[in-house]
């Protein structure tokens, strides 16, 4: 009988094979973890079914390609892969996909340095999943086309059934990203076409609702403190994270059920000392803000910042026209080499001190840097300081209660009143889920806004629903002080909001409402109405109003 010839495959084919066997089995398992985590994070079901959707839409497309081109279809897979995976890891960490915010905040990247290590061995694991290499399968192409139509259909059939505002997916928000970059070209182009509109948003004066306590002298000295993205609710959490600032409000005029109108932080300290919103993070404002008011009025204005390293912040500062900003020159200890919450304050004590001895107004601002996401105390520790979120939040409410010891014993506090905020609201990450409850809309919350003096009683004002825009005027109400102005805002001591825009938070192209103390997206009819006016606010700060 004939004996049968065996093909020997060669060792180094075989175990080619397996290595590629293993490679495609690890590349797609990757993805399937991180959406799994994704899945974790968001509580969505459905949003899992579309990662998984179109991960296998990314198989087959891979497949398809790679069985006429090799080498091409590889190249392509890396692309793909990655793409769905660096989305993925960014909603693990961020709470969300990839961001207008995130984008026009690029360049503020060290700010993040509290976590780098951890988001660059992320990074890097990413890149080495999607260059890991695949081989083509045998699947005839009319299953593959068939598969492929069904796929595209059941992704877009679930993706639309989901919540209008809450309709993402990796891919699908690439898509949102460049429809929002061709609607922000069309502001942009708007802007630049409209005629002078400033005096649409003219106002003659800043309304005197409250009448100035008799115990306040005339042009007290003003203190105004932005804290980095703090929440009410922290300051409120169960585990008594920031005692010192929780008794000072409790001891102030403290302003409650009170917004952030716009994220995030370039947007949100012009945003307040303007009474407006911010197209882009860098326009400057031209109409007129607290410190111009106040400077009109005989005060010296300063402003301290955080990050003199940050060139892009410094330039911010420089252009809103405060009359010095001041730093720290050495010693930062701050990380990112950022001045420490802890210096900041001492500072503060310092400048308010200096101004208080030369017998003139002031008006000093500054905004601190300690809390911003992804940090760590440098100093105070939250209990076993194992907790990076609570160390942070803990540091800031002692180094505010130290400052405040010093501020109420010494003669600057007998004409002086402390203003305490904050830039926004604290942003939803991965790290504030794992301490504190996760809410629908991370970058809008109820934030802290009190007016502490020693000659003034406590009280409480809910605003139901009121925003940051209401900031300037009511402070300068507080102290009588009026001026011709373009406030989008109205002082919080009346019982009425003066427009709609005081219940509007804005970001990028991001609306919603707070009215009633509720946050919802608003309906389309408001909608069209609110964003024509503030695209045409968008123009008029632009413009130099005439006479001016």
């Amino acid at each position: 009988m004939a004996s049968r010839r065996v093909k020997r495959i060669p060792l180094k084919e075989t175990i080619a094979e397996r290595y590629l066997d293993i490679s495609i089995v690890l590349k797609y398992t990757i993805s399937i973890i991180l959406s799994v985590l994704v899945l974790m994070s968001s509580e969505n079901m459905m949003l899992f079914w579309v990662n998984i959707l179109e991960l296998v839409i990314i198989f087959l497309i891979s497949n398809v390609v790679i069985v006429k081109y090799n080498v091409f279809g590889n190249f392509l897979n890396a692309i793909l892969i990655f793409l769905f995976n660096i989305e993925q890891g960014i909603y693990v960490f961020g709470g969300t996909y990839l961001s207008s915010v995130m984008l026009s905040n690029i360049d503020s990247l060290a700010a993040l340095s509290g976590k780098i290590w951890v988001y660059s061995i992320g990074a890097i694991g990413i890149i080495a999943i999607s260059l890991l290499p695949i081989k083509k399968l045998e699947i005839p192409k009319r299953y593959t086309s068939i598969a492929l139509l069904l796929l595209f259909i059941n992704e877009i059939s679930l993706i639309s059934g989901m919540p209008i505002e809450n309709r993402t997916s990796p891919y699908f928000n690439f898509y949102n990203l460049y429809q929002e970059k061709l609607e922000n070209y069309r502001i942009a182009k708007q802007i630049a076409s409209l005629p002078d509109v400033t005096k649409e948003f003219f106002k003659p004066e800043v309304a005197d609702v409250i009448e100035k306590s008799t115990t306040i002298n005339d042009k007290p000295n003003i203190i105004l403190i932005f804290t980095e993205g703090l929440s009410q609710g922290i300051i409120d959490h169960k585990q008594n994270i920031m005692p010192k600032i929780k008794k000072v409000q409790q001891e102030s005029i403290n302003f409650t059920n009170y917004y952030n109108h716009t994220f995030a932080t370039y947007r949100g300290l012009i945003g307040q000392l303007y009474s407006g919103y911010q197209f882009d993070n860098y326009d400057s404002n031209n109409l007129i803000s607290i410190e111009s008011i106040l400077k009109n009025e005989g005060y010296s204005t300063t402003f301290i910042n955080s990050e003199p390293s940050n060139k892009t912040f410094t330039k911010y500062l420089n252009s809103l026209g405060f009359d010095n900003i001041s730093t720290l020159e050495d010693g930062r200890k701050g990380l990112s080499d950022t001045v420490s919450d802890k210096q900041m304050y001492q500072l503060l004590l310092d400048e308010a001190q200096d101004k208080f001895e030369k017998k003139k107004p002031f008006f000093i601002s500054m905004y601190t840097f300690g809390t911003h996401i992804s940090m760590d105390s440098v100093d105070k520790k939250f209990g076993d300081g194992k907790n990076a979120t609570l160390n942070k939040y803990y540091d800031l409410d002692y180094q505010f209660g130290e400052f405040f010891n010093k501020f109420v014993n010494s003669s600057v506090s007998d004409n002086t009143i402390l203003v305490f905020t904050t830039d926004h609201g604290t942003y939803v990450d991965d790290s504030y889920q794992d301490v504190f409850e996760s809410r629908s809309h991370g970058s809008l919350d109820q934030v802290p806004f009190f007016i502490y003096s020693k000659k003034v009683k406590p009280a409480v004002v809910d605003v139901n629903g009121r925003n940051s825009l209401n900031l300037a005027p009511t402070i300068l109400d507080f102290i009588d002080i009026s001026s011709p102005n373009y406030f989008l805002g109205s002082s919080l001591f009346s019982e009425a909001a003066a427009s709609d825009f005081e219940y509007v938070f804005n970001s990028e192209n991001d609306y919603l409402i707070t009215k009633d103390n509720r946050i919802e997206f608003l309906k389309d009819d408001e909608k069209e109405e609110i964003v024509k006016q503030i695209e045409k606010y968008f123009a008029a700060n632009q413009q130099v109003p005439e006479g001016r």
